[in-house]
């Protein structure tokens, strides 16, 4: 028998079937209801699990592996295009960053059956970040305030953005949107705190900088903003805390990774912390 997450690829896998006969039969925005999760197309495991993208991107893989002559790689890409033109606000800007991210770790780890245009997509999506950023700001004010108000008061040290699955640590900076001399004192600075955490997570290192929705708008801006894919275990961001087991290793893990952090950067915070 297969894994819950086995059966989620099935469950893709016929709606991809459903999808891509509509899509050849003229609907170009086919894809985009099943990308996003809208309607019948959610695939999750249970009803208020949450849309499964990466179970969709498996079963768009898997049904291409099975015959790349259906247009169904071209499907997904206007699927994807489809996605940013209609990411006007950051939860829809989150999920196709999820998306992006997971077709780009199967490709990093050579289980893709085809590749999609990495640079055309990057600048499609830097292209939405630039016309949206007010938008995507104004979401995240309050993050944004502490973050500037912790500057003003000289006891910052770092943003962390935890995303549920992954294992994966993404530490550098929009090289576009800074200059040289910032580019480079932020990249350092962030590679410090990312070497200290991957010392306790193993998570792996990332140097992609563009595709991190909100979080990129922040680096823009900030030292010290990574974003971190919590545990190593695919699926849907929830499935892995149903794991007992995983769920405290991965706790352990983070606290010490933090912990570590806080040892190393100790000279970097002018007060003690008091309660």
């Amino acid at each position: 028998m297969g894994t819950v997450y086995d059966k989620l690829v099935d469950q893709a896998e016929a709606m991809v079937n459903i999808i891509n006969k509509k899509y050849i039969a003229g609907n170009r925005m086919a894809y985009l209801a099943l990308l996003s999760g809208v309607g019948s197309c959610r695939i999750e495991s249970y009803p208020g699990a949450g849309h499964n993208y990466q179970a969709v991107v498996d079963a768009i893989h898997n049904c291409y592996a099975r015959d790349n002559t259906s247009g169904i790689d071209t499907g997904y890409r206007d699927g994807l295009y489809a996605m940013i033109n209609v990411a006007g606000s950051f939860p829809a800007l989150q999920t196709l960053m999820n998306i992006l991210f997971y077709q780009l770790k199967k490709e990093k780890e050579g289980k893709a059956q085809f590749k999609i245009d990495i640079q055309e997509v990057i600048d499609k999506v830097n292209m939405l970040i630039s016309e949206n950023c007010a938008s995507y700001e104004k979401e995240n004010l309050i993050l944004e305030a502490l973050i500037q108000d912790s500057i003003q008061q000289k006891r910052y040290l770092m943003t962390l953005l935890y995303h549920g699955t992954g294992g994966m640590i993404y530490y550098q900076p929009n090289q576009d949107a800074l200059s040289d001399k910032t580019y480079h004192n932020i990249l350092q600075y962030n590679q410090e705190l990312a070497f200290y955490y991957n010392q306790k997570t193993q998570y792996q290192l990332l140097d992609e900088s563009s595709l991190t929705g909100y979080g990129d708008y922040l680096r823009k801006t900030y030292p010290g903003v990574l974003l971190i894919e919590l545990s190593k275990m695919g699926g849907n961001p929830l499935g892995p805390y149903g794991d007992k087991e995983n769920i405290e290793r991965v706790y352990e893990e983070n606290i010490n990774a933090l912990d570590s952090i806080f040892i190393h950067q100790k000279r970097k915070i002018k007060k003690p912390y008091r309660k």
